[in-house]
């Protein structure tokens, strides 16, 4: 059995997400990420706690998706293992608390979420020969309607739009025009 301290916490993304290579060519996504609780005193008066900073961790291909989707200022919510950083700067011995994240999810509370499907394009590994897609019931098949293949999503572009001329397999995020996380202070 494997020991591990499970975490979700609430908060604002203080960094965009950066890519880094570890020297094994493993790729790990990371970004920080700052909660502060707020809450009502006997008074009525609102205050907060120290701000809580976090170092996420999103390793592999998922990591993709984070550096396109998340970005500074964002709410979100994150789920994963908590564990503990150390290292030294000078003479001075530094902790930080990370979280190896399984799950970053947008606080709905703060704004307008919308979804879209990530799909690979150009590369015939993501099919199997009937069709049907890895992973998938055998009675699936990637352009059934009922599965939510491309036929139930008319707005969705054709590959040939989307795929690179070098052919290799790309993801597809939505466009984006304007920052739809800037923060915009509500007098109450």
């Amino acid at each position: 059995m494997s020991d591990s301290v499970q975490i979700t916490v609430r908060g604002r993304v203080g960094t965009d997400p950066e890519l880094l290579v570890t020297a094994n060519g493993r790729q790990m996504t990371r970004f920080r990420l700052g909660s502060t609780r707020s809450y009502r005193d006997a008074a009525g008066e609102w205050r907060e706690d120290p701000t809580e900073w976090f170092t996420v961790k999103v390793w592999g291909a998922p990591g993709d998706q984070v550096r396109q989707s998340v970005h500074r200022g964002m709410p979100v919510i994150v789920q994963g293992r908590l564990s503990s950083e150390e290292w030294t700067s000078g003479e001075r011995v530094n902790h930080t608390n990370v979280i190896t994240a399984g799950v970053i999810a947008v606080d709905v509370k703060y704004g307008l979420v919308t979804y879209s499907k990530v799909t690979r394009l150009g590369g015939e590994s993501d099919r199997i020969e009937d069709g049907s897609q890895p992973g998938a019931p055998d009675a699936a098949r990637a352009d059934d309607p009922a599965d939510g293949g491309p036929a139930a999503m008319p707005d969705t572009p054709a590959e040939e739009e989307l795929a690179p001329p070098s052919g290799e397999p790309v993801l597809a995020p939505p466009p984006v025009e304007q920052d739809p996380w800037e923060r915009v202070e509500v007098d109450a």
